[in-house]
């Protein structure tokens, strides 16, 4: 049964993965302290990646992650991870865009 809930991680994490990556590239960027006419070819796009891609993926990544909330079987360390990795894409896929795409 952990196995189930490791798999299903490793898919939350692949699906949440061009909202986290163009989450790290902003913050990157920021630190680095480039304007965004400075910022190379894989910065824009992996965050155009997460603006046109990264909300049907996440959708798909909330659902799975519901349906691991809804298995007992699985363990709450599992549930929780799935939760934050969800949260903290949603937050990145909204951030980047709100400022990048409107």
């Amino acid at each position: 049964m952990h196995a189930r809930g490791v798999i299903s991680l490793v898919a939350t994490v692949l699906l949440c993965l061009p909202s986290l990556t163009a989450a790290i590239a902003v913050v990157a960027n920021v630190l680095l302290q480039r304007h965004i006419e400075e910022w190379g070819t894989v910065s824009s796009l992996v965050i155009a990646m997460a603006v046109f891609m990264g909300r049907p993926l996440l959708v798909t990544a909330a659902v799975v992650t519901w349906l691991v909330g809804m298995n007992r079987s699985v363990s709450q360390k599992v549930k929780y991870a799935h939760y934050i990795i969800v949260t903290l894409a949603t937050i990145a896929t909204f951030s980047v865009t709100f400022h990048f795409g409107m």
